[in-house]
């Protein structure tokens, strides 16, 4: 781990709260690059939780669809796959809320822990979904007259 992974594990480890920025596009839309995401120390993550691990020499945000004989499975909501196994050791912290556009929402509400797990499970069965959604808001926006062409 890097020097800026250690300080972050021995603020997790001490009970900090920490603020986080994701890059990558793995957790859209609920976690977008740009959001500021604070995340606390956890000892375990529920079902539905969005969880920080450190895997493969990197941060990884990712919500935890299943759990299972000392076993967690995570998973990005806007990936097709799931993650690896891990378990409870692993976990560095819990994502419990995000600012985006100076607003700050809950990420540790029950409804948002709900919402989060159903629409990761369904990205997992249908992955063209997000495809899908994006052409349809595409027409959408085409049979409004919003789109120029040209």
């Amino acid at each position: 781990m890097d020097p800026k992974g250690e300080l972050w594990s021995q603020g997790l480890q001490q009970g900090r709260t920490m603020s986080f920025l994701p890059q990558g596009g793995s957790m859209i839309p609920f976690i977008r690059a740009g959001d500021t995401v604070t995340i606390v120390p956890a000892a375990e993550g529920r079902l539905g939780d969005i969880v920080l691990l450190f895997q493969r020499d990197r941060w990884v945000l990712h919500r935890v669809v299943a759990k299972a004989a000392g076993q967690i499975i995570t998973k990005g909501d806007a990936l097709g796959q799931l993650d690896e196994p891990v378990t409870v050791q692993d976990i560095c912290g819990r994502a419990v809320s995000l600012e985006r556009g100076g607003k700050v929402r809950s990420l540790d509400s029950l409804a948002s822990r709900l919402l989060g797990l159903a629409f990761s499970l369904t990205v997992s069965r249908v992955p063209n979904l997000i495809s899908l959604l994006a052409a349809a808001k595409r027409l959408a926006r085409e049979g409004l007259g919003m789109v120029r062409h040209g």
